[in-house]
């Protein structure tokens, strides 16, 4: 594996990073604080922070996604739930509230996170459908699936779960073609992984696993010819010296 490993230079250490997706030619990375409102943070092609954009709270906001077409951007909240927010307004504007009709929508009912409480970890989006899921420790996680509206908004009736009985460990999900991958890792205890599923016909079978040279890997996501995968180790809640906030793989090193 040819893995390229950067740290970045202006993020603030303060908060944790947790989520990405791409938008057009930029990066948009979730993160939390211990003490502040949770910040979507805006970084260039080449990972210069552009700015840094307040939440309406502090949920954990372990995934975010982009919907292209409609042009909203959806963030884990709390409570099993997830929000949407205007990409204008993310790119306009200092601090944001989601779309009043896409506030807190409850897609994570009865699904459980390590904690013991209805949690959406992880989150992607991929042709008109929103992938989630919950993290888990020693037991199963599930992937569910549902579709979005002709006006943005996800179908809570068309609810779909992909698998039961999916990986543990789960940080962030990419679905790519035929395929799904996920990050798995669990704070310092556990080694970062990568897990690669085959993805037809909306069934997984898992092809292999294979470790990362990243410590404490939390989001995936797919940027032209290279998969680009981040981590909370920098943050200065866990004082580690020698963190690396995000690695360059190339796709064909992972997906022949």
């Amino acid at each position: 594996m040819n893995a390229t490993k950067h740290k970045l230079k202006d993020f603030d250490r303060n908060y944790i990073m947790q989520g990405m997706c791409k938008v057009d030619s930029y990066y948009l990375v979730s993160s939390y604080s211990k003490t502040k409102n949770s910040i979507i943070s805006i970084f260039n092609s080449a990972f210069t922070l552009i700015k840094d954009v307040e939440l309406y709270n502090n949920s954990h906001v372990g995934g975010i996604c982009y919907d292209d077409i409609h042009k909203v951007i959806w963030v884990s909240d709390k409570q099993g739930t997830v929000s949407g927010y205007k990409k204008d307004d993310i790119f306009d504007k200092k601090r944001i509230e989601p779309i009043s009709k896409f506030k807190k929508i409850k897609v994570g009912k009865d699904l459980i996170n390590y904690k013991g409480y209805e949690a959406v970890s992880y989150l992607t989006y991929s042709n008109k459908k929103i992938y989630l899921g919950n993290f888990t420790i020693t037991r199963r996680g599930e992937l569910r699936c549902f579709d979005i509206n002709k006006d943005g908004s996800i179908n809570l009736k068309s609810e779909k779960v992909i698998c039961k009985k999916f990986d543990n460990l789960v940080q962030g999900i990419q679905v790519i073609d035929d395929y799904i991958l996920i990050t798995k890792s669990f704070g310092g205890i556990l080694p970062s992984r990568l897990a690669i599923y085959s993805f037809r016909h909306n069934r997984v079978k898992k092809m292999k696993e294979i470790g990362l040279p990243i410590y404490m890997a939390e989001a995936i996501v797919k940027s032209n010819d290279k998969l680009v995968i981040i981590s909370e180790s920098g943050a200065n809640f866990f004082n580690n010296k020698t963190y690396t906030d995000y690695i360059e793989i190339p796709v064909d090193d992972i997906i022949m």
